[in-house]
């Protein structure tokens, strides 16, 4: 079932205790082992882990100056996908 919170805050707080303790507690071990570049948020309602837009361009611009080819990229809500 997805949630309709627009924030991880508000998804939290939504969650029975039991549930939310559980959530916190995996929650805090992937943001101590994340790299920095990427961001929480919600995507698809859950909370979900990505790379801004604004770090992927100048990475594409950098591969495409090196002479390798990339395929076309749509971005989809947050999420890019590679077509």
């Amino acid at each position: 079932m997805q949630s309709k919170a627009a924030t991880v805050s508000d998804y939290l707080a939504s969650l029975p205790d039991d549930r939310r303790k559980a959530i916190e507690a995996v929650r805090s071990v992937i943001l101590a082992n994340l790299d920095k570049d990427f961001e929480e948020g919600m995507q698809y309602g859950m909370i979900g882990y990505y790379v801004p837009t604004a770090f992927i361009r100048p990475a594409i611009t950098r591969i495409r100056n090196r002479g390798f080819r990339l395929r076309r990229w749509r971005r989809r809500r947050i999420t890019c996908r590679f077509i």
